[in-house]
């Protein structure tokens, strides 16, 4: 039996290979397994922000990146989609009766107001750590002020309720709608 990542790929170490082992002892476990690596790591993200921008975009987030890794994934990336104020890009990955969407809007690829991660799962397949994998890794996309390890973390914390912080300047909030699970990334003072 090929046994294969649910998302198309997996780095070779030795968590890789005990979690597809689990996978074949019970294959409702290897649902969705992202990898520990996060989004952006170069730190020319990690200068902080003057607190007194009055930011409207989130700064340095570039939705083409986001697309590209998502991709890597597996996800089904749409080209953008004009809307009165700006452009659309919708990412999307279906799985054992989940879905995963990623919606993206800004006025450009380089001024982007909002990124919305979404999953939808349905029992009883899905489960917290299915929520926790996937909006934690959305949770580090790079941007200006990005705190990737600390919004991951806040996304574990908080993922069963809804709940909203501030990380480098941007907001964070999740919000459940029965079974949908929600993660908006916004820039401090957007109107999304």
């Amino acid at each position: 039996m090929l046994l294969t990542h649910s998302l198309g790929f997996y780095p070779p170490t030795i968590r890789g290979v005990l979690r597809k082992l689990q996978a074949a002892r019970d294959p409702s476990t290897y649902f969705l397994s992202l990898p520990p690596p996060m989004i952006g790591n170069s730190r020319k993200y990690r200068r902080l922000l003057d607190p007194r921008d009055s930011l409207t975009t989130i700064p340095r987030l570039g939705a083409h990146r986001l697309a590209r890794e998502l991709q890597g994934l597996g996800f089904e990336c749409a080209p953008p989609t004009r809307l009165v104020g700006g452009l659309s890009w919708l990412m999307r990955w279906e799985s054992a009766g989940a879905t995963y969407r990623v919606d993206v809007v800004g006025s450009s690829a380089t001024e982007i107001r909002r990124v919305v991660a979404s999953f939808l799962g349905v029992p009883p397949h899905a489960t917290d750590n299915h929520v926790i994998d996937f909006l934690g890794f959305v949770a580090t996309v790079p941007y200006q002020g990005a705190d990737p390890a600390r919004a991951q973390a806040w996304v574990r914390e908080h993922h069963a309720v809804d709940a909203e912080t501030v990380i480098g300047g941007t907001r964070f909030t999740i919000s459940h709608f029965g079974r949908w699970t929600e993660l908006r990334i916004a820039a401090i003072n957007s109107d999304a």
